[in-house]
């Protein structure tokens, strides 16, 4: 927050025996098994509100749905949704999974026709989160694209949410790495990319971590920084022209301004996105 850092909630309900152990005491009770679970989304929204800009409110049920199966199936996405909406204005709500990029196709379906049915039912869902999780076998690089350009269909926006790849090849990791950001960079309903950890000191697959034990950056950490803080950033100079004006095309974003002329000097800030963005700057009384 003392960074301007946004902050993402992980996760409202995981709708599995195995992940939910705290609702197991309720697995012979469906009313109180429904009835724990409004209530865990009631109390997080409430003590959390506020603080998050986007939450998963439900992970992965196309693989962990037992819950959800024991109390009548997927329409209880559809409610828990509901109630995630109502304390959480102005929060992104997600469905995170992990298989869009499976290349054998149910799971990348399951998640596919899990969303539909959510937006069909009216759900506040805003977002699609998948997590990204890569091993060694990845996807190729155009199959990302056309999963991509499936989801799409269903006018939602994408992120990857737990972003790591698993490999003790570090050339390996660098190049995929680099090629599977910038397809996702470049894809028009992708809006953000987040690393599942980056220290292999505090990383669930510590090969997978951006730096290693003793804060060396490694090959695909390299990728990550030079694409993020290099590539990917806009940095210019540059003199207006007689009538005041100056143009740059730029990455989206946050941008700090700085005008001078003489000893007379004016800061600014500005939001640039793809509809574009003008700026008026006055140095003194002249614009």
């Amino acid at each position: 927050k003392n960074h301007d850092i946004a902050i993402r909630g992980h996760v409202m309900v995981w709708p599995s025996w195995q992940h939910s152990p705290h609702l197991v005491q309720y697995k012979n009770d469906k009313t109180a098994l429904n009835a724990a679970i409004f209530k865990q989304i009631q109390e997080q929204t409430t003590l959390m509100k506020g603080q998050f800009s986007e939450w998963d409110v439900v992970n992965e049920p196309f693989n962990h749905h037992n819950i959800m199966d024991s109390l009548g199936g997927k329409d209880l996405m559809r409610q828990w949704f509901d109630a995630a909406g109502k304390n959480t204005e102005g929060v992104k709500l997600f469905l995170n999974d992990y298989t869009m990029f499976h290349s054998e196709g149910a799971g990348s379906e399951s998640f596919y026709k899990n969303i539909q049915f959510l937006k069909e039912k009216g759900a506040p869902i805003d977002a699609i989160g998948e997590q990204g999780h890569i091993g060694g076998t990845p996807p190729s690089i155009p199959y990302v694209l056309e999963r991509l350009d499936h989801f799409a269909e269903l006018g939602l926006p994408i992120q990857i949410t737990e972003f790591d790849i698993t490999s003790d090849d570090d050339d390996f990791k660098a190049r995929y790495m680099h090629d599977f950001m910038t397809a996702i960079f470049s894809h028009p309903s992708t809006i953000g990319f987040m690393q599942w950890g980056f220290w292999a000191n505090a990383h669930w697959i510590p090969a997978g971590a951006l730096w290693n034990k003793n804060w060396n950056l490694r090959a695909h950490g390299q990728v990550f920084t030079e694409l993020v803080g290099n590539t990917w950033a806009t940095n210019t100079t540059g003199s207006t022209d007689k009538q005041g004006f100056f143009k740059v095309r730029g990455f989206n974003g946050t941008y700090n301004i700085s005008v001078k002329k003489g000893n007379i000097q004016a800061l600014a800030q500005a939001v640039l996105s793809a509809d574009g963005q003008t700026v008026i700057i006055k140095l003194g009384n002249k614009k």
